[in-house]
């Protein structure tokens, strides 16, 4: 019995340290192999899923790859297997006897193994059931003491959390005892209303009088139970006389068996800034109102003036009409006389000239000046450039030497450069032109722009 006791006491003794898992496993592991009939030990852990043998006593090299094997094989199987269950090869190096397998003792949190306790021994007798009930009942604890500990570690991290977005936020909070009617406030809350530290938590001291009704209202409808969110806005004047604008947010978050009220929750929030720049938006508004009747009245009064006006410039939007077309019938008498003169005094010398002895390089040249004057008293190059205004200079001149008749030889003889480029020329008209897909004559076609 003293025994046991002492086993006992010394592995609650180890769960003292459960702050560090690792070295409690180990404490426990020790512990145990003072046990006669232990001779040996590891500890399994499964951080990444895989067992791992983390810390070991008294094992081979053979023995902790066995082990490890195994392990690996039976994982899913750990909690009901017992040391008889083992097929192991645990021939301990080069020691004489064989060790045999006394106890395994796994760790659970959440369904999930944590790490794996295992126990050899040299001898065949199974170990004292009161062992093997400390053992497991120990394992049993600390996978309990890790879920405490998990769930702390969660609530702290949120509580953290909490506080964090209450500075982001830049909010303070406070917690109303309606048992004992006594208001608690947090450093923030009284910061933004600047209480004084020397006075217990009372904001009705603070509170404009004529913003106190509004206080009043709703700490009665709290303190009759209702469940209601309350927003609402007001003013206080702080310990040195500065006025601020206060967002507060209240609410019931606790009743008593009877549905009493016992507990109320409420936040702050300084909203001086945004609500003086709402004043001052207010009073600028005011101001620009003024501002545009008094700029209305002027523009009424100009309007006046200018309706008074309006029939002389009806009369002179008449008279500019008239000039506007008396213009264009002078552009086109001008363009009639100058296509006239052309073709009296111009294209017959060119006829006759054609009729002379010439050379082939320059019956071409006179061709395309015959083409050319033709073209400047012809509608085609206007209608070709209004119509297809994306053609180059180049491609013009060889659309109209095509529209003419000239060959791609011809054409690039006269422009001194090669066929092929009058080819790509010609695919990129035909393209520009929208028939480059279509069983479209160029030369044909463009004949019926005119």
């Amino acid at each position: 019995m003293e025994k046991q006791l002492k086993l006992q006491n010394d592995l609650v003794a180890a769960l003292g340290t459960t702050h560090n898992f690792g070295q409690t496993l180990k404490n426990i592991l020790d512990i145990t192999l003072t046990v006669k009939g232990i001779d040996c030990g590891a500890i399994i852990t499964f951080g990444n899923k895989n067992p791992e043998i983390g810390v070991q006593n008294g094992l081979s090299t053979e023995a902790i790859e066995s082990l490890q094997h195994f392990l690996a094989e039976k994982s899913d199987l750990l909690s009901v297997l017992k040391p008889t269950d083992f097929n192991l090869n645990l021939n301990n190096g080069n020691n004489l006897k064989q060790l045999h397998p006394a106890g395994i003792f796994p760790v659970i949190h959440d369904g999930n193994f944590l790490a794996v306790i295992f126990l050899g021994s040299f001898s065949t007798k199974p170990l004292p059931l009161w062992i093997q009930s400390t053992l497991k009942n120990t394992c049993i604890h600390l996978g309990q003491i890790m879920n405490w500990l998990l769930i702390e570690k969660k609530l702290n991290a949120a509580k953290e959390q909490n506080e964090i977005a209450m500075q982001v936020a830049n909010l303070g909070m406070w917690d109303w005892d309606l048992v004992k009617n006594r208001i608690y406030s947090d450093n923030r809350a009284r910061e933004i209303v600047e209480f004084d530290p020397n006075l217990p938590d009372t904001w009705d001291q603070y509170v404009f009088e004529e913003d106190i009704k509004i206080i009043d209202e709703i700490d009665k409808a709290i303190m009759e139970g209702s469940n209601k969110k309350f927003i609402y806005n007001y003013r206080v004047r702080s310990k040195t006389g500065k006025v601020k604008w206060i967002i507060e947010i209240a609410k019931t978050i606790e009743w008593d068996n009877n549905g009493k009220p016992i507990k109320a929750l409420g936040v702050v929030f300084d909203d001086t800034d945004r609500k003086e720049l709402e004043l001052e938006r207010q009073e600028a508004l005011g101001k620009l109102e003024k501002r545009v009747a008094e700029r209305t009245m002027e523009l009424e009064k100009a309007y006046s003036k200018l309706k008074d006006k309006s029939i002389d410039l009806e009369a002179a939007n008449t008279a500019l009409g008239v000039l506007i077309n008396k213009r264009e019938e002078d552009k086109k008498e001008l363009e009639k006389n100058y296509n006239l003169n052309i073709q009296k005094h111009i294209l017959p010398y060119i006829e006759s000239l054609n009729r002379t002895s010439l050379s082939s390089e320059q019956k071409v040249y006179l061709g395309i000046i015959n083409n050319n004057l033709n073209e400047i008293v012809s509608p085609f190059n206007r209608t070709l450039e209004s119509r297809f205004n994306k053609l180059t200079p180049t491609e013009l001149r060889v659309t109209n030497m095509i529209k003419h008749g000239n060959s791609t030889k011809e054409i690039a003889f006269a422009m001194k450069i090669s066929a092929k480029t009058i080819e790509n020329h010609r695919h990129s008209i035909r393209k520009k032109l929208k028939i480059h897909n279509k069983p479209i004559n160029l030369h044909t076609y463009l004949l019926t722009l005119n």
